[in-house]
C-alpha cells in the first residue's frame, strides 16, 4: 500500500478525531490504554453532534448515544473489549454512563478532560502510588503490570493506611478473616432471610446462580451452592465467572458454567 505525501494545507481538508494531549503528557492518564484514549477522542467527536440535536438534559448537560455494537465497528474490537474499554473509561471518570430504561439506549456523558476535581486528583494518585510502592510497572501503554521476575513486595507505605475518623486505628476491609468482620442488624436480617428461603424451597426446582464468586471466601457461597445442588435433585447450579468457572463432577450434568466477562455475557443475552 502507498501513500502520497502531504502538500501545502491538504492537512486541513480532512476530518480527524482529537485524542487529548494531555492523555500522553499527564501522569493521571498514563493507566488508560491505547484504545481507551481512542474510545474517548471518538466520544468526544459526538459531543458537537449532541450538541446541534439538542441532547441536553435538564442540568445544561450533554450526553451522547453511541451502542456497542457501533463502538465495535469504530475501533474494531470485538464486543467484551469494547465493554471493557467503556468500563475502563468510566473507572478513570472520563464518561458516565446512565441506564434509562429497558428498550431505551444508555446516555454516556463524555467528561471534561480538564477539568479534574481534586479530590478524584489524590485518589488517583494515592491509588498510582500504592501499585508502584508494590512493585507494579507499566506496560507502553501506561497500564501496571506484573514484573518479569513477578516478584511483588506486597505491601505500601504506612502513611497509606487509611485511617479510623474516630479513633484514629488502621482501617481494613470487611473480610471475614478473622474476629473483626462487623456483623450489624442489617446483616443479621439479610441472614436470616436467606437461611428462610433456603429452608422454604429444600428440595424445591431452584436455581442457584453465582456471579462472579472467586475462591476467596468460596464457603460462604460456591461452596454451599454446591453441596445444595448434590443434595437436592431438582436444582441447577450456574456459574459465570471469568476464569474460575468450574464445578464438581458430581453435579456436572446439572451445571453451567460460562467462563467469561459477566457484563459482556448479560449483554448479550439482553439483546
Amino acid at each position: 500500500m502507498k501513500f502520497d505525501y502531504f502538500y501545502n494545507e491538504q492537512s486541513e481538508s480532512y476530518s480527524f478525531y482529537r485524542t487529548p494531549k494531555v492523555f500522553f503528557t499527564d501522569d493521571r492518564f498514563r493507566c488508560l490504554s491505547s484504545d481507551a484514549k481512542i474510545l474517548y477522542g471518538i466520544l468526544l467527536d459526538r459531543v458537537s453532534l449532541s450538541a446541534r440535536n439538542k441532547w441536553i438534559d435538564e442540568q445544561g448537560r450533554i450526553f451522547v448515544y453511541m451502542t456497542i455494537s457501533s463502538i465495535e465497528k469504530s475501533i474494531g474490537r470485538c464486543h467484551q473489549k469494547s465493554c471493557k474499554l467503556l468500563d475502563e473509561l468510566e473507572r478513570i471518570g472520563l464518561i458516565e454512563r446512565v441506564k434509562q430504561g429497558q428498550g431505551k439506549p444508555t446516555r454516556i456523558y463524555v467528561k471534561n478532560f480538564i477539568v479534574v476535581c481534586g479530590s478524584y486528583s489524590k485518589k488517583y494518585e494515592k491509588h498510582t502510588q500504592g501499585m508502584e510502592a508494590q512493585g507494579f510497572v507499566r506496560d507502553d501503554q501506561g497500564v501496571f503490570q506484573v514484573p518479569v521476575d513477578g516478584k511483588l513486595l506486597m505491601e505500601i507505605p504506612s502513611e497509606m493506611i487509611p485511617k479510623c475518623p474516630d479513633d484514629g486505628s488502621d482501617m481494613t476491609m470487611n473480610l471475614r478473616a478473622d474476629d473483626s468482620f462487623v456483623e450489624d442488624g442489617g446483616w443479621h436480617r439479610a441472614s436470616a432471610a436467606y437461611s428462610d428461603f433456603i429452608r422454604r424451597h429444600e428440595n424445591l426446582h431452584v436455581l442457584y446462580l453465582e456471579l462472579g464468586v472467586g475462591a476467596n471466601t468460596p464457603v460462604i457461597i460456591k461452596y454451599p451452592f454446591w453441596q445444595m445442588t448434590l443434595s437436592n435433585e431438582n436444582a441447577v447450579y450456574a456459574c459465570l465467572n471469568y476464569g474460575e468457572a468450574f464445578c464438581p463432577g458430581e453435579i456436572e450434568n446439572r451445571s453451567l458454567c460460562i467462563d467469561g466477562d459477566i457484563g459482556a455475557v448479560l449483554g448479550e443475552l439482553k439483546k
